[in-house]
């Protein structure tokens, strides 16, 4: 069984690279200063990418908020995406019982196959015979198969494989999806107000940022994430928050 991987927030990490830092104290306020003056953010808008991740740090450490690893949050979210481990104990007997089924018929129909071509060959039968040998195996054969058929079927509604199969089908093909919060409020429900408080203050001392919600794609997805960044700016992202399921009253924890 793997391990479960359980989001701990940390104070987020601040790059020292030189190339980072060099684009945080320099370039960015260049950026800043031409779009005022020109109207042009393309310079400022690369500087964020480049180091738009340190300032968010820098100012949650600040504020006293933590977040989450970014190595963490792409174990946690690659975990959501499996089955639990009941369901995969479940799957793997049910895989077991349907290869046991279908190795048991193959076996039945080769051995009444070859015991059909010996008993023609042995006795010297007319080719008739032989052939109505051959029928007659197949037909048990058939009449097997369709017995164990049956009972895969009874013994899969019976402890619900094929509410399983569906789930990992709805798993497999599921994707993480961003929001932002009205979006979020609108398709999901209500963001729990711990988060919106975070967001608050963060917003108070960086203007220029935005928040989305990501969570996984599925009818009963759970555990959504809070993320601040820039605003349209990929590369800044922060994972600040997590919460169990819709609602506004709740603790920050997984």
């Amino acid at each position: 069984m793997a391990d479960v991987v359980v989001l701990e927030p940390i104070a987020p990490k601040i790059s020292e690279d030189p190339n980072v830092l060099q684009w945080e104290e320099t370039h960015l306020k260049e950026g800043t200063r031409i779009k005022n003056s020109l109207g042009y953010s393309g310079l400022e808008k690369k500087a964020l990418k480049m180091a738009g991740k340190n300032i968010i740090a820098r100012v949650l450490n600040e504020l006293g908020i933590k977040a989450f690893d970014d190595q963490a949050v792409w174990e946690y979210k690659c975990q959501k995406k499996e089955l639990p481990e009941p369901a995969e104990n479940l799957k793997r007997q049910w895989r077991w019982y349907c290869r046991s089924a279908e190795n048991l018929f193959f076996a039945l129909f080769l051995v009444m196959l070859l015991g059909a071509f010996s008993t023609g060959i042995g006795l010297n039968v007319a080719k008739e015979t032989m052939a109505y040998s051959l029928i007659t195996s197949l037909a048990i054969s058939v009449t097997i198969g369709s017995a164990l058929g049956a009972c895969k079927s009874r013994v899969g509604k019976k402890y619900g494989f094929k509410e399983l199969a569906e789930k990992r089908k709805q798993i497999y093909w599921s994707e993480w999806r961003k929001f932002d919060l009205y979006d979020y409020s609108q398709r999901h429900g209500e963001i729990p107000l711990f988060a919106l408080h975070q967001a608050e203050r963060i917003k108070a001392v960086l203007p220029g940022v935005e928040f989305l919600v990501e969570e996984l794609a599925l009818p009963d997805s759970v555990d959504p994430l809070l993320i601040v960044r820039f605003d349209d700016v990929p590369g800044s992202e922060i994972y600040i928050a997590v919460w169990n399921e819709p609602g506004f009253f709740q603790p920050s924890a997984v």
